[in-house]
């Protein structure tokens, strides 16, 4: 995407975004359906002592933590998108964002509210709302050239 930002290749840009968005969506549905499937014996793999009750927990966690999936793909290709087409602060946004901004709040008022539950679902809600900025910050300077 740099080397058609820098040929002023608006068309392909937005091409290769789509392809991007694309790709990921369909690997990472991929990638959550088999973890969805397979949360027992990955489970398991960190249960030694075959705690039941440790594996349902984790179980039912891994599926929700890994619902995060896509969104983790989307803010990274719209974070790829925005440093490629030297849009630093909707990439620095993103970026921080999913990294310390929005998760330790996240992280404290879910597992206040939800429990343990909350702790797993403070990861895929994070990336969904940094995801939904992406999308803004998409629409509001992603089809605009700065030259």
């Amino acid at each position: 995407m740099s080397r058609l930002y820098g040929y002023g290749d608006a068309k392909s840009i937005k091409q290769t975004l789509k392809y991007a968005i694309r790709l990921m969506l369909f690997i990472s549905v991929g990638i959550y359906l088999s973890l969805f499937m397979a949360a027992g014996p990955v489970a398991g793999l960190f249960n030694s002592e075959q705690n039941i009750q440790l594996q349902q927990i984790a179980e039912a966690g891994l599926k929700i933590y890994f619902a995060s999936i896509p969104f983790v793909g989307f803010n990274i290709v719209i974070s790829t998108f925005f440093t490629s087409t030297e849009k630093s602060l909707p990439a620095q946004i993103v970026s921080l964002s999913r990294g310390f901004i929005v998760i330790i709040p996240m992280a404290f008022l879910l597992s206040f509210i939800f429990g343990m539950t909350g702790v797993w679902l403070s990861y895929p809600l994070t990336e969904s709302v940094v995801a939904l900025t992406g999308i803004i910050s998409y629409k509001k300077t992603g089809g605009k050239r700065d030259v």
